[in-house]
């Protein structure tokens, strides 16, 4: 059965949800190039603190370099930085590969696509 979202329609009503180790020595491909995405969201792991996660709309091969929209969720004496989600819906869904690198150390990342 297809169902209605924004103005495309889609041929599966599952959504795809996937885990991912993300360190800060190698970009990991969190999302392959899909044309028909319809919606694609990542965030940080519940708990997580003192991280930064680019997100790279370019494949993982391509480099190493920390640079994207960036998850962060850190806290810097009496305040907090918080941006541990990102999300593309509707009809402005990115559908090349997606990657992700971390500034320092390993930090758990969830994926859910469809």
């Amino acid at each position: 059965m297809n169902h209605l979202i924004g103005r495309t329609r889609n041929e599966s009503n599952v959504a795809s949800v996937q885990s991912y180790t993300i360190n800060s020595t190698s970009a990991t491909t969190i999302a392959i190039a899909k044309k028909d995405r319809m919606h694609f969201s990542v965030c940080l792991d519940p708990g997580t603190t003192n991280v930064d996660v680019y997100i790279r709309l370019y494949p993982a091969v391509t480099d190493n370099i920390k640079m994207g929209e960036v998850l962060t969720r850190d806290t810097l004496g009496n305040s907090n930085l918080f941006r541990s989600s990102l999300a593309f819906t509707g009809d402005n869904v990115y559908t090349g590969e997606i990657s992700a690198i971390s500034l320092v150390g390993s930090v758990v990342i969830h994926v859910t696509e469809y």
